[in-house]
């Protein structure tokens, strides 16, 4: 995307798709980054169409798909999903 309709892109993104969790320009032609949280992969092609509606000239070019996640903002999970403990930051 060309970086005006990128500035155009705002916070109300977040309200239109419940997953987005993560958006952030790179470098390079594919210059969006965008991070999810799917309860199934299967509801990935949604979301997508959902991106796609909210953001005009908005093109979906690579996907990556985590299964299972171990850490999730500073906290170990079991395997569940569920919290386990806090890691500390080493700084």
């Amino acid at each position: 995307m060309a970086l005006p309709d990128i500035a155009r892109i705002n916070g109300t993104l977040f309200e239109k798709v419940a997953a987005l969790r993560m958006m952030s320009t790179v470098t390079g032609v594919n210059n969006i980054h965008i991070v999810v949280r799917l309860n199934n992969p299967m509801d990935l092609p949604a979301v997508e169409q959902q991106l796609l509606d909210a953001v005009p000239g908005l093109s979906i070019d690579d996907r990556r798909i985590v299964l299972r996640t171990f850490k999730y903002n500073g906290a170990r999970l079991n395997e569940d999903g569920t919290f386990a403990e806090v890691i500390p930051m080493a700084y």
